[in-house]
């Protein structure tokens, strides 16, 4: 009875109505994980934009000059073309769930009274509002995971393979100096560096890396199922109102 009792009691701090540090936590971790995930999604995204364009001719000129050992497909286009996309989607569903975590957190900082004129120490005064919010932010959350994870998927695969195909293909002059325009490059004849190593270097890193994508699919998930879990700690009036300020109150309407 004692455990079914604490279970009740850990899933009812668990859902709404919340308080508003129980908001600070689960919205704060969305709002932070996103806006990073958005940086990196963002800046992969223009990288590609920036390369693939250039990529492509090469790949193309390639093919015509029968290379031996070179292979380009339109299913491999496809491929790189989905990549990108995938990334833009990410942005977009990041950028959604920053700004709707900003929308919840901004009005905790503000206190609130309830139909009664009492202090109300929830997140919300109205307690149906605040549901309908919970269920808004679940789904975006959602969302948001569908998002990662399809990114995840294949993501290795398709920069392996654009790898491959770039360091295999003929680097015309043209191109070498299109990629030092996007990218400023720059060359060192001093050192006896190629003129195209250190823009190769670059597009290199403009492909996000398999274990980028890892640790964002498993910070999304070990980092909500930790939210979760402290939400009930969180969920409580932990710092109680000063009797002056009540005090104060009383004179004001005195």
């Amino acid at each position: 009875i004692l455990r079914m009792g604490a279970f009740s009691s850990f899933w009812r701090r668990t859902v709404p109505p919340y308080y508003k540090y129980a908001v600070f936590l689960l919205c704060g971790f969305d709002l932070v994980f996103s806006c990073v995930v958005l940086a990196i999604s963002e800046a992969y995204y223009k990288a590609a934009a920036l390369v693939l364009p250039i990529a492509y001719r090469m790949f193309d000129d390639t093919m015509r000059k029968g290379k031996e050992n070179f292979t380009w497909t339109e299913s491999m286009h496809d491929s790189l073309e989905l990549y990108k996309y995938k990334l833009m989607v990410l942005w977009v569903c990041c950028t959604i769930c920053v700004l709707f975590s900003m929308v919840l957190i901004i009005p905790q900082f503000f206190d609130f009274n309830d139909a009664r004129g009492n202090p109300s120490h929830l997140c919300l005064v109205r307690r149906r509002l605040g549901v309908v919010l919970f269920v808004l932010q679940l789904i975006i959350d959602i969302v948001l995971g569908a998002a990662i994870l399809w990114a995840w998927i294949g993501c290795g695969e398709t920069v392996g393979v654009f790898n491959k195909l770039f360091y295999s293909s003929e680097a015309e002059e043209i191109y070498v100096s299109e990629l030092e325009q996007k990218f400023d490059c720059f060359s060192d004849d001093d050192k006896e560096v190629k003129r195209h190593e250190i823009c190769w270097n670059i597009v290199d890193a403009s492909f996000i890396k398999s274990w980028w994508m890892d640790a964002i699919l498993i910070t999304f998930i070990v980092g909500h199922v930790i939210v979760f879990l402290l939400t009930p700690l969180f969920n409580r009036q932990l710092v109680k109102p000063d009797e002056d300020d009540y005090a104060k109150e009383d004179l004001l309407e005195a």
